[in-house]
């Protein structure tokens, strides 16, 4: 219910949304192959938590990350 309550250890019994995701993996999937000795693109990952969002804030949020990355 809260923020602060997240731990990473237990990710898998949590139930969530993954907004704007898939498309990220398999651009990283390709990058790795081809620079399999780029630490950046081996490790480095950006995740946002949002708790408690509603069914509009979590399309509001997709709607707004497809605009950022010109997928509209």
């Amino acid at each position: 219910s809260r923020l602060e309550d997240f731990d990473v250890r237990k990710h898998e019994s949590y139930n969530y949304y993954v907004i704007g995701g898939s498309h990220s993996a398999e651009a990283r999937r390709q990058l790795v192959r081809e620079h399999p000795t780029t630490y950046f693109f081996n490790v480095y990952v950006e995740c946002k938590i949002y708790v408690l969002l509603t069914t509009d804030e979590a399309k509001l949020l997709v709607w707004d990350h497809n605009n950022d990355n010109d997928y509209c």
